[in-house]
């Protein structure tokens, strides 16, 4: 003969008919047709750890919501009366406080859709913001750190029909001449 082979199903019965909640499959996977909802009571330690120990699989993968009425991820504090992240069915997502990013060479924080982005960068010369127009060219740069960019008009002071200045740059044919002409109001 040869050993016994199968899985292990947890059932729940709801009047006549019985449904399994819980099925442990033989090949190790374990599946939850019900809510699975995990309590532990653990200080300076972590309630649930969920590990892939191979470097080349995937880590947690969360699916959900499907609008902005739903979540897809949220995540609270012990007693949820403070919501520290949370993604939404659509897309949107909202921090609650500082938002870090983190690296030993480089930084960066990226807004993109599609192939067009603008980010903020920070490594160990300095930070930059650097924003490229809908054709992916570079509209402004700061820096501090090198040269400042504004390939368009800069305005300074009130938006729409108030005072403003505009500081006008040119240059001529060869972009090492650079002039500036003066301020517009």
């Amino acid at each position: 003969g040869g050993a016994a082979h199968g899985s292990f199903k947890f059932y729940t019965s709801s009047g006549d008919s019985a449904n399994y909640s819980l099925l442990l499959a033989e090949s190790g996977d374990i599946s939850a047709q019900k809510r699975f909802y995990v309590l532990g009571n653990h200080s300076g330690n972590f309630g649930t750890e969920l590990y892939n120990a191979s470097s080349t699989g995937h880590g947690l993968k969360v699916r959900g919501g499907s609008s902005s009425s739903h979540y897809a991820l949220f995540v609270s504090n012990y007693n949820q009366t403070n919501t520290l992240f949370q993604v939404l069915g659509d897309g949107q997502t909202t921090c609650k406080n500082t938002l870090k990013v983190d690296n030993d060479t480089e930084a960066i924080f990226r807004v993109q859709r599609g192939s067009r982005y603008s980010e903020a960068a920070q490594n160990s010369s300095g930070g930059v913001i650097t924003f490229y127009d809908s054709s992916g060219n570079l509209g402004a740069q700061i820096s501090a750190y090198s040269t400042n960019v504004f390939n368009n008009d800069v305005k300074i002071g009130g938006a729409g029909t108030g005072i403003y200045r505009k500081l006008r740059f040119y240059s001529t044919n060869n972009n090492d001449d650079q002039k500036w002409i003066g301020m517009d109001g």
